[in-house]
């Protein structure tokens, strides 16, 4: 069906009813608004047309619709206009009196007859509509002149974190008594800074990476249908201060690498260490995915911990990191048949489901433990992380694996169940429950997957983190260097070298040594702060020395700075009670012999 625009017509302009006078040119009508009477042009977009109600509807269900045709009015608005029609009916029928009519509407005789003047009875109750007074929303009466100093001032002081309506002001009165403007007020200003809204605040305060992460949209989703199919890893400083095991003294924070199976919320596999992520961490926090739990369960002495999950991956998805885009994972990760993903660059939604996990365990778990350093200085004020700091790395290391243990069986609001059982549900769907296939070649996985550094043969051997290696194997190659050595960070009890393509494996040196982990031996070559401890001088030592050297400087300083002010004194005195003609006089009695602390003596000219 279709509308003629005509004069006469009756339609809605910015939710008032109005009357089209004429048609103009550029799309543009010129309409008179019944009730404000005030004629004006308006593009042809902004007018609402009003269906003919008597061709579809008669009687009350004519006026019910009508109640519908503007969006504009409130349930409110339209109670009153409803009530406004039936006096102005009553009235004009001579069912219902003059004063009868006013009760009604709550108005004075002169608006009453206002109201029956605008009263069109083919518009119905939108006629009789109250008109809002004051300027219309996102109206201004500023100057153009003065909207741009505030436009300007907002462009230059409102960013950075200590941005502030404040600054912005202050700019703003500068500006305009430069201009030799009148000022506007501070709420002028704090008003056009707010219609910038949240997001465009946010970025100038915090720039567009952090407005866009907190309110940019995250439409979609990524859909998987089976376990190990989309698999998420990343890193996090967990919010604990741990101690060292030799005397209980704080070490600092250790790094958490996880890895979460997004189909289940699994948590497939992790890698705890006192060292900054690195490709170590990737490797480890990767192998210890794939294979049983076992092996590591029975290292810590938790074999009571039930952790069946296990399995190489089919796409593994990554943040940007260095460490995550090195050519030594892409191959590893290419040769075992692991497609590699990263994030598009600021868009750190896309690993959504890692970081809300690590959030999880920070907030649920290790924010109760004795040394936690909380989420943020303001939660942490008045608690002393260093003080009660009480658990070390392997205890720590024993309690998180139960925590573990805890967050698969704990239902998962997405899920709808608990991690476990989404996984467990999966492998049994075929009516007995089966494990995902394993690695046919373990050590050749582990080989491709293990860091390596790059070692020279020694006499004694190789050395790896302060700890020897030797076999007879290598007494051909002795002095041999530049070669590539790797190593299980999980079983430091054998290395590989890798000479003329092939890996000899050699062990410790010392064969009575224990087998130990890369970080447990790091950690025992740690002292407070997470350096590395010199047996040559103790750290007590050290401290003593800082503070006499520290002592020596001060002192030189304290005895340069008098010998200056010294020197200062006397050239002023000199200056101010000599003429040049004088020949310079000599003291009598040296500035440097001087006893300050002898009380003075009468002068006496006789002596003099």
């Amino acid at each position: 069906m279709e509308t003629s625009i005509v004069p006469g017509l009756h339609v809605v302009v910015d939710g008032e009813p109005a009357k089209i006078i004429d048609c103009q040119s550029n799309a543009k009508v010129r309409v008179y608004l019944l009730s404000t009477r005030i004629e004006t042009s308006v593009d042809i977009s902004e007018i609402v047309l009003i269906p003919t109600i008597s061709s579809q509807f008669d009687g009350d269900a004519g006026k019910d619709y009508s109640f519908k045709l503007s969006e504009s009015l409130s349930n409110e608005e339209v109670e009153i206009c409803q009530k406004r029609e039936e006096a102005v009916r009553g009235y004009l029928s001579g069912i219902q009196s003059l004063e009868d009519s006013m009760r009604v509407t709550g108005l004075k005789r002169a608006r009453f007859y206002q109201l029956l003047k605008r009263y069109d009875q083919e518009f119905g109750i939108l006629s009789l509509a109250r008109c809002s007074r004051g300027r219309k929303l996102g109206q201004t009466r500023l100057p153009k002149e003065i909207e741009e100093i505030i436009r300007i001032s907002i462009k230059e002081k409102f960013k950075g974190k200590a941005a502030t309506v404040a600054a912005v002001y202050r700019d703003v009165k500068d500006r305009c008594a430069e201009s030799k403007f009148l000022v506007p007020s501070r709420w002028s200003v704090a008003l056009r800074v707010k219609r910038l809204g949240v997001k465009e605040t946010h970025k100038l305060k915090h720039g567009a990476s952090a407005a866009e992460d907190h309110y940019g949209a995250k439409p979609g989703r990524h859909n998987v249908s089976a376990p190990l199919e989309w698999v998420q890893m990343d890193h996090t400083l967990v919010d604990i201060i741990l101690c060292s095991d030799i005397d209980r003294k704080p070490l600092g924070r250790p790094w958490l690498t996880v890895l979460i199976d997004v189909y289940s919320r699994v948590i497939i596999g992790y890698y705890l260490a006192y060292h900054a992520p690195s490709t170590l961490s990737v490797a480890c926090a990767v192998t210890n995915s794939v294979f049983p739990k076992q092996p590591y369960l029975k290292s810590l002495d938790r074999e009571d911990v039930n952790y069946p999950f296990f399995g190489v991956m089919k796409t593994l998805h990554m943040d940007n990191a260095k460490e995550f885009k090195t050519p030594k994972l892409s191959k590893a990760c290419a040769i075992h048949n692991i497609n590699t993903k990263w994030r598009p660059l600021g868009k750190k939604h896309y690993g959504g489901h890692v970081e809300r996990l690590i959030g999880t365990l920070m907030t649920t778990h290790v924010h109760f433990l004795p040394g936690t350093t909380l989420s943020n200085t303001q939660k942490r004020k008045g608690y002393d992380s260093d003080k009660t700091a009480a658990m070390t790395f392997r205890e720590f290391s024993r309690w998180f694996v139960g925590e573990v243990e805890k967050y698969h069986g704990t239902e998962h609001r997405a899920l709808g169940m608990a991690p476990a059982e989404k996984w467990i549900e999966y492998f049994s769907a075929a009516g007995g429950y089966t494990y995902p296939p394993l690695v046919s070649d373990p050590f050749r996985f582990r080989l491709d997957f293990m860091p390596e550094t790059r070692r020279s043969i020694h006499s004694k051997g190789v050395v790896i983190s302060n700890l020897w290696y030797w076999s007879p194997a290598l007494t051909p190659y002795i002095g041999r260097g530049n070669l590539i050595v790797k190593y299980d960070p999980f079983s430091m009890r054998k290395v590989w070298v890798k000479i003329d393509g092939e890996y000899i494996a050699i062990s410790y040196s010392d064969v009575t040594k224990a087998d130990i982990s890369f970080e447990e031996n790091r950690i025992s070559r740690l002292k407070p702060g997470g350096k590395s401890v010199s047996a040559w001088m103790p750290h007590e030592d050290r401290v003593d020395k800082t503070r006499k050297n520290e002592d020596i400087v001060k002192e030189s300083k304290k005895l340069t700075k008098r010998a200056r002010k010294r020197e200062a004194a006397e050239r002023e005195y000199l200056g101010s009670h000599l003429h040049e003609n004088h020949p310079k006089p000599q003291l009598l009695v040296s500035v440097e012999n001087i006893n300050y602390s002898e009380k003075p003596s009468p002068f006496d000219s006789e002596d003099a």
